[in-house]
């Protein structure tokens, strides 16, 4: 199995290029197989358009260290949880979860509330073309999928309530959500 190293610990949302090549210089004298940058990598979550304020030779430098040390690259990716400033929530707000009120779910993250869509609903092909075209853009390796809006630990009910979408009930929406991941 790879050994995986993952920049959430201890930086969380705060790592840049500089950062990040120190720490490739590190992990490749380790051994890593997978480098992965975690949550800030990306300008707005829900897209793959890299953060240019922490990265500003986008990921391509980055890219060419780690595989200068051997490694293979890897990016976490929330799958569920989007910025409603994305293109793909402004074109199909309908796709969000809804909760038991009829009230759009959204969840608290690091960078912030974001919108929970539903695997559920077409928005699961819109995610999978969107990790599709991740993988490809940045030779991924590993892609860590970032699942909690889809049933977490803190506390957020799981499903989805609305109508129209692939599900004909809340019940049926959490198989479907799981299908879809």
């Amino acid at each position: 199995p790879p050994w995986i190293y993952n920049t959430w610990e201890p930086f969380e949302r705060n790592i840049n290029h500089d950062t990040v090549i120190e720490l490739i210089d590190a992990a490749g004298g380790m051994g890593i197989d997978i480098f992965t940058i975690d949550d800030g990598w990306q300008d707005e979550y829900g897209e793959n358009t890299v953060n240019l304020a922490s990265f500003p030779g986008g990921l391509k430098p980055i890219q060419d260290a780690i595989d200068a040390k051997g490694m293979r690259l890897g990016l976490w990716v929330p799958l569920a949880a989007i910025g409603a400033s994305t293109e793909i929530y402004r074109k199909h707000p309908g796709w969000a979860v809804l909760d038991q009120r009829g009230e759009q779910k959204v969840t608290s993250t690091a960078a912030g509330t974001k919108v929970v869509m539903c695997l559920a609903s077409p928005f699961r092909d819109a995610a999978a073309d969107r990790i599709n075209q991740a993988i490809e853009m940045f030779h991924l390796a590993y892609v860590k999928l970032d699942l909690t809006t889809i049933f977490n630990a803190y506390g957020e009910a799981p499903g989805c309530w609305a109508k129209g979408h692939n599900h004909g009930s809340w019940a049926e929406s959490l198989n479907m959500i799981y299908e879809g991941i």
